[in-house]
C-alpha cells in the first residue's frame, strides 16, 4: 500500500516549492494591501495616509449603498442625471419633444431654477394644417 503512495509522494515533492513560491507570493500581497504608512491616526489629522484595508472596506461600504435598492427584476442603482441648462435649451431647441417625453416642464418654467432663469424654454412649433378629407365636416351642422 505505501508503494502505491510512492509516485503521488513525488509529484508533491516536485511540486512544494512551487507551492512554496505561491504562498510566499500570497503572504507578500496581503502584507501590501495590510500596511498602513503612518499607523494608527485619529481622524483629527487632516493629512493621515490610509492602506488599503481602509480603502477597501470604504468600498465596500460604498458598494453596499450603492445597491441598496432593489425590487423584482433586481438590484437598481440610483442615478443621477445632471447638465448644464444652456446644454439643456439647445437640445430642446433641436428636439422640442423632448420636453413632454423627459417630463422636464416643471423643471424648466420653475424660476427657481437654472439660476432664476427658468421658463426660458424654446417656444415650441406651431402643428403643421392637417389636410381635411371629404367626410371630416359630416358630424357637423
Amino acid at each position: 500500500m505505501v508503494r502505491d503512495l510512492v509516485p503521488a509522494a513525488d509529484n508533491l515533492a516536485k511540486a512544494t516549492p512551487d507551492l512554496t513560491n505561491v504562498f510566499m507570493r500570497l503572504n507578500r500581497f496581503l502584507n501590501l494591501l495590510g500596511y498602513n504608512p503612518g499607523g494608527r491616526e485619529g481622524p483629527d489629522n487632516a493629512a493621515r495616509q490610509e492602506g488599503y484595508l481602509f480603502w477597501l472596506a470604504w468600498t465596500n461600504h460604498a458598494a453596499t449603498q450603492l445597491f441598496s435598492s432593489s425590487d423584482a427584476h433586481g438590484t437598481l442603482r440610483p442615478v443621477t442625471l445632471a447638465t448644464p441648462c444652456a446644454t439643456l435649451t439647445q437640445v430642446l431647441q433641436a428636439q422640442p419633444e423632448l420636453e413632454f417625453t423627459a417630463l422636464l416642464t416643471p423643471l424648466l418654467t420653475d424660476s427657481a431654477a437654472c439660476n432664476g432663469q427658468g421658463g426660458g424654454i424654446p417656444e415650441l412649433p406651431e402643428l403643421p394644417d392637417l389636410p381635411i378629407g371629404k367626410n371630416a365636416n359630416k358630424g357637423k351642422g
